[in-house]
């Protein structure tokens, strides 16, 4: 069963790619009816027909005067030159999404640069030992310290929740389920309790 249907998607992408290009274009068409029936663009064809400027997409080939042999020969053409087209598109819209990406990365690198403030001389400590007055500036947290009693935080959290979650799995309930069913208001039992009294 899969040969069979292996064998019938090789078939039909074979009469796909190597199916004959008909197209039908008659003269009431306008320039993007025909450029549908062509599969191309509608700019394109207007490129290979050399229309004026005034030209619009709305008009229809009995008013701009094309032949039907113009349109076949640009018909085979244009799907001759369809591989290279599609490349160059490709090349192009790569090459100014990459590009892109090089400027912005450029400009965010850059970004720090803008406002940067010159560093100020910070608080100094002033120590007195057998020698003399020694002062020099006050040390300040570094950013590893900072990660490391946020990491140790963090770890914290996760241990309590952890035990919470044990302690929630494995704790015993307090009150026997049986006892606690009869508490509640069954309904048969609600029945049979309004029916004795009655």
């Amino acid at each position: 069963m899969r040969n069979i249907l292996s064998l019938l998607l090789i078939l039909l992408l074979a009469g796909v790619l190597f199916a004959e290009d008909a197209f039908r274009v008659s003269d009431d068409m306008t320039l993007r009816e025909a450029a549908t029936a062509m599969r191309m663009p509608v700019k394109k064809l207007m490129q290979h027909l050399d229309l004026p400027d005034s030209a619009k997409p709305s008009d229809t080939i009995a008013e701009l005067g094309i032949q039907q042999s113009q349109l076949e020969e640009i018909h085979t053409d244009f799907h001759g030159n369809l591989m290279g087209f599609c490349t160059s598109l490709t090349v192009i819209g790569m090459t100014v999404v990459f590009l892109s990406l090089i400027v912005t990365g450029m400009i965010i690198s850059q970004i720090r640069h803008l406002n940067k403030a010159k560093k100020k001389a910070g608080p100094t400590k002033t120590v007195e030992t057998s020698i003399g007055k020694i002062s020099g500036p006050q040390p300040d947290i570094s950013t590893n310290a900072i990660v490391a009693v946020i990491t140790a935080l963090h770890m914290h959290i996760a241990e309590a929740e952890e035990r919470q979650k044990l302690i929630l799995t494995w704790k015993r309930a307090p009150l026997s389920l049986w006892r606690g069913s009869s508490r509640n208001a069954m309904p048969n039992q609600t029945y049979f309790q309004a029916k004795g009294r009655s």
